[in-house]
């Protein structure tokens, strides 16, 4: 679905882009199931390096949250959808580039009272990278209203300075959720606050500045959800501050100062002819 005029100029004003569907429901579908497969310690297509494969531990489905980076590297559908280059043009025509990769993917269960996700800037941990120019799409697997956890953003937070990381990332209360909004607000600057309610296969882009975070899982079910971060082609890297995650293969072949572009960390989308 190409992105109208209005729509980037709405992602420009806001620092986010709410958008009713990005993935159709047989996506969604395959995206659920990758889901279930993972958490139960199953991967269908492995393609990291034979050194580096570990057998997957299954998740404690009792508990209120569960997390999995680079799952796209694990299952056949997900390394799929997360490259699929529609969704990167669209992030591209937000980001203003003519080419990106995908950094990262992260699957997200949050559980009957998972706990809240504090309200916070991707910029303060992207030490690894020498410019902001990245783009994150997070896509709701689930139906999402105001009681499931929805994503927040925050309306025109993406101008605001950087702010400092919340002390209480996913282990505070419900009175954390707002910590560093108060503090990095600009004074007189409104807090307006947006909860991303979308049906499953709907979802946002967001940018590095923008302040965003979730409420407490307040329904009865699980909501879940997969995310996805891009850089532009104009992003360069800072090796020797890669985070743990990023184990050695994922991100050889990027230099000082290169492009974030790898075997694992594909380019997605590139404009015609370039």
């Amino acid at each position: 679905m190409p992105l109208t005029d209005d729509q980037v100029a709405q992602f420009q004003r806001d620092g986010f882009l709410v958008l009713p569907r990005i993935l159709s429901a047989e996506q969604v579908g395959r995206a659920r199931a990758a889901v279930e497969r993972l958490f139960r310690g199953e991967c269908t297509l492995d393609r990291r390096p034979p050194e580096y494969r570990r057998p997957l531990p299954p998740r404690p489905r009792h508990g209120t949250t569960n997390h999995t980076v680079n799952g796209r590297l694990l299952d056949g559908d997900l390394w799929e959808i997360s490259t699929d280059a529609r969704l990167g043009e669209m992030a591209a025509r937000l980001l203003g580039t003519e080419s990106l990769s995908l950094m990262e993917d992260q699957l997200i269960e949050k559980g009957p009272g998972g706990p809240p996700v504090a309200m916070h800037q991707d910029a303060p941990y992207l030490t690894f990278l020498r410019s902001w120019d990245v783009i994150n799409l997070w896509i709701a697997l689930t139906d999402v209203a105001e009681e499931s956890a929805p994503l927040l953003c925050i309306r025109g937070s993406h101008l605001w300075p950087v702010a400092a990381k919340p002390r209480h990332f996913t282990d505070g209360g419900d009175g954390d959720l707002m910590e560093v909004v108060t503090a990095a607000r600009p004074q007189g600057e409104p807090v307006d606050v947006v909860p991303v309610l979308v049906p499953a296969g709907g979802g946002a882009f967001f940018g590095a500045l923008t302040m965003h975070g979730s409420p407490r899982n307040r329904s009865s079910g699980a909501r879940y959800a997969y995310t996805l971060h891009y850089a532009a082609a104009e992003c360069r890297a800072d090796p020797s501050r890669w985070p743990s995650n990023y184990e050695p293969y994922i991100v050889a072949g990027i230099t000082d100062e290169s492009r974030i572009e790898s075997a694992f960390m594909p380019v997605v989308y590139r404009a015609s002819g370039r």
